[in-house]
């Protein structure tokens, strides 16, 4: 009897360390997907709200010149031309033409 009780809480140990694992694939898959983003430096040139950009002049080290971007959320821009900003963009290289976004919950200005 006693060895079925053994047998029985081993497999409820199983399933617990099933879903533990799963909880850990998911989250590394997450942690994945936020590699994607590239962490960019740079002052702003110019901002369009007719058409949702922003030119900034990208100062990092392995990823600069001037890069137009769309802005996520740009009512909730707080940046101003000629701010120097840190801030995430959807590529995870360096963003080539005007096809990356900017996402404006990430940006802080520096000083």
């Amino acid at each position: 009897m006693e060895l079925r009780k053994i047998i029985k809480a081993g497999g409820y140990a199983l399933v617990l360390f099933a879903v533990v694992a799963f909880a850990f694939a998911t989250g590394a898959a997450g942690q994945m997907k936020y590699d994607e983003y590239q962490f960019l430096t740079g002052v702003i040139k110019r901002i369009d709200p007719a058409t949702n950009t922003v030119v900034v002049d990208v100062t990092n080290k392995g990823c600069h010149g001037t890069k137009t971007f769309r802005v996520d959320d740009f009512l909730s821009m707080t940046a101003a031309e000629g701010d120097r900003i840190e801030f995430f963009v959807d590529s995870a290289g360096c963003p080539k033409g005007s096809g990356s976004t900017m996402f404006t919950k990430g940006l802080r200005r520096i000083k």
